[in-house]
């Protein structure tokens, strides 16, 4: 086509502040592209938005939805001076859905694309019974020139072109079309990174209510994989996007109901009901994507003590808190979160910590500046938490311009920040902060499992002894109760094992001899006794066994007190 095909031919205009970020910052998440495009669609009132990402080759994306649409007038305004956008300049167009806070305020969405793509096609319908637009971007110009135009204040990123488009299928909405991925970008490189598929990624209709995706959670934390880099590529991107996007949790996230309680479970449940409210749904590659957060992460039963152990469930903890802050203040700021503790380590380590959303979109990362007091509070706690916080007010303008973090001198950011510490940290009055909340719970637990570990050792202890005990023609094994170590001062010290019996060596024998008994040996009533003291079975096995070939000697009495004797003095 030549430049007479088009209605209208201009040049994109960018100030440096914001090639900077284009240039950097979105680009920190590999998804980082693509959810800018799903903002842009989750502002125009879309409920439904498809990705088509072109695998396996990934050379054209095309990202669909059926919003609001672009008019000339909206597209003139967007691109002509990125900074000021279509939803700051045209704020009554974007009031549909009450539900919906703005995402995007800086118009840098579409151009966040840069390095995926330097040549974009929008084809957008504002009326299903009209024509609508087509419009074409090359940025190419951004390439050429942005290490040259250092002391502009703003310079030529690219240009537009637009023109009418027919509208045969009466649609409504906008298509904006990667076309040409650029091979020697690093997007492409990631997208199509290979690696061993998790996804049941479907050949012809998509999939419903999340069910792939709920397989790629499930699937990846039963492999004990650490990290989510692990994925194929086009994988990461479908993870990112449901941590990122304001879509819908899985069925049973991000708590499972066994573990909420009558305070924790309403909070949950509003979480996980609001983002139903907004009538928002994500395909990506025929997948619907989903939040990616299913808490507890489990941990395969890989012990004994795992097995024997029915509290395990009681281990988890999870705290619910409403955040309101400045309500007298020009810019209150009003949140909700939650944290979860688990007593192993929370997989992927992409969620660990406590992860950020502004208008239901998931800002930066788990780890950031809100958990920062973790790392030195408790460093088992930091590795073991996962959260969310919802931040409904007073925020917006402390966010970054490309919306990987925040401003930290911002006033309103460091009064929710002191605020989250306060919970998370050193607590209120009366009740103290989760991180100590979840030390006593690691404490509890340990004892716990000492106890069965103790009750374990005694189980194998009795098996093994009683193993031996039939060898040594014993038909009875069991435990006396220990002498415990320490006794409540006052009260009367329990006599030792074996206290009071009298071994004559002939019918009852005690190993070994003087005050210190671990085995008593009834050959009357074929019955061994062993204290839980003697911890090593195949000890009391060599005992019986000598026991037994001493009684088929001329003198079995003597040569057993001599053996217990010995025993004395070595055990």
């Amino acid at each position: 086509m030549t430049k007479d095909d088009w209605d209208k031919v201009f040049d994109i205009e960018v100030a440096l502040r914001i090639i900077k970020h284009i240039s950097s910052g979105i680009y920190r998440r590999p998804a980082g592209p693509l959810r800018e495009l799903v903002s842009n669609s989750f502002d125009s009132q879309a409920t439904r938005v498809t990705i088509d990402t072109g695998a396996p080759e990934f050379r054209t994306i095309r990202i669909r939805d059926d919003g609001l649409g672009m008019t000339r007038e909206s597209v003139e305004k967007s691109f002509r001076s990125i900074g000021a956008s279509q939803k700051v300049t045209f704020p009554e167009r974007f009031g549909g859905n009450r539900a919906r806070r703005l995402v995007g305020k800086f118009g840098i969405g579409i151009l966040s694309c840069a390095h995926a793509s330097r040549d974009i096609l929008i084809q957008s319908f504002v009326d299903r019974d009209k024509p609508g637009l087509e419009v074409s971007l090359d940025l190419n110009p951004y390439f050429e020139f942005v290490n040259q135009v250092h002391p502009l204040d703003s310079f030529q990123f690219g240009t537009v072109k637009y023109r009418k488009l027919t509208n045969d299928d009466h649609r409504r909405g906008t298509d904006v079309i990667l076309d040409r991925v650029d091979l020697r970008e690093a997007f492409h490189a990631m997208i199509s990174s290979p690696g061993e598929s998790s996804v049941a990624w479907p050949s012809g209709p998509e999939q419903d209510s999340g069910q792939a995706m709920e397989g790629l959670v499930r699937k990846f934390a039963d492999s004990g994989v650490l990290t989510m880099e692990s994925l194929p590529g086009r994988e990461q991107i479908l993870w990112e996007l449901g941590l990122m996007c304001p879509v819908e949790y899985l069925p049973d996230g991000p708590i499972a109901d066994e573990f909420l309680n009558t305070t924790t479970r309403p909070v949950i449940r509003r979480l996980r009901d609001r983002a139903a409210t907004l009538g928002f749904k994500l395909i990506f590659d025929g997948v619907e994507v989903r939040k990616p957060i299913l808490l507890p992460t489990p941990k395969k039963v890989s012990s004994t003590v795992d097995q024997y152990d029915a509290s395990l469930g009681e281990d988890v903890k999870v705290w619910t808190r409403e955040f309101n802050l400045g309500a007298t203040s020009e810019r209150p700021v009003t949140a909700t979160g939650y944290l979860l503790y688990q007593p192993n380590r929370v997989t992927p380590l992409e969620l660990r910590g406590l992860y950020p959303r502004v208008s239901d979109v998931g800002i930066g990362g788990y780890e950031n500046s809100f958990f920062k007091g973790i790392r030195t509070e408790n460093p088992i706690f930091r590795v073991s938490v996962s959260g969310e916080l919802y931040i409904d007010a007073g925020l917006d303008d402390a966010l970054n311009l490309d919306r990987s973090g925040f401003m930290e001198l911002d006033p309103e950011y460091r009064e929710l920040q002191k605020a989250v510490f306060t919970w998370i940290g050193p607590g209120t009055s009366g009740e103290p902060g989760l991180s100590q909340q979840a030390k006593s719970a690691s404490t509890a637990r340990s004892k716990r499992r000492r106890g069965i570990k103790r009750e374990i050792r005694k189980d194998e202890q009795e098996r093994k002894t009683e193993h031996y005990a039939k060898r040594a023609g014993l038909s009875y094994a069991a435990h006396f109760e220990s002498t415990p170590a320490k006794v409540p001062r006052g009260s009367p010290r329990p006599k030792p094992f074996g206290s009071g019996i009298k071994a004559d060596y002939r019918s009852i024998s005690a190993y070994p001899s003087g005050k210190r008994t671990l085995l008593l040996v009834n050959d009357s009533t074929k019955t061994v006794d062993m204290s839980p003291e003697l911890d090593n079975p195949v000890l009391a096995g060599v005992i019986l066994a000598a026991h037994r070939a001493l009684g088929q000697s001329s003198r079995p009495a003597e040569l057993r007190r001599m053996f217990a004797d010995a025993l004395a003095s070595i055990v």
